[in-house]
């Protein structure tokens, strides 16, 4: 689940960007919001990287034919996602 953190912030950080935009504030308070949460998500990021690979495996896919195929997300060196 770990993998997927990083996503799931960035459309959090959308919708209060989208919430901002409507409740007739400037477009500063957005603009600090968005580039804010960028900037947060990209240093969970870095920091990720030197942490053990995070792995998200989605265990009730079950795809058109009966093959055994799983669905994993994985944060690690090589494969971001």
């Amino acid at each position: 689940m770990m993998a997927l953190l990083p996503s799931l912030f960035l459309l959090f950080i959308a919708a209060v960007v989208v919430i901002l935009h409507r409740s007739q504030r400037t477009v500063g308070y957005a603009w600090v919001a968005a580039v804010i949460g960028s900037l947060l998500v990209w240093f969970s990021l870095i920091v990720a990287r030197f942490q053990p690979p995070f792995s998200y495996i989605q265990p009730a896919w079950q795809p058109a034919d009966n093959t055994e195929i799983l669905i994993a997300f994985q944060l690690d060196s090589f494969s971001w996602a």
